[in-house]
């Protein structure tokens, strides 16, 4: 197993810090998924199950499909 010192890896080999992004105008995390398996493109989280610290900062695409 890939040891990555300081980054959660859910038991995966896939940093998950580098795939979860934080939304900047509503302010919740969010990542792309296989659509196969979840039958989304994308999840979007509720506030406090997953923090924002240290995600990078890119509009979801709900607010994307919001601002049009």
């Amino acid at each position: 197993m890939l040891f990555i010192k300081n980054k959660e890896t859910r038991g995966r080999k896939l940093i998950v810090d580098d795939v979860l992004k934080a939304c900047g105008h509503c302010g919740q995390v969010w990542e792309k998924v296989n659509k196969r398996v979840h039958a989304v493109d994308h999840m979007i989280y509720p506030f406090g199950v997953i923090p924002r610290y240290g995600k990078e900062i890119k509009t979801c695409p709900r607010c994307k499909n919001m601002r049009r």
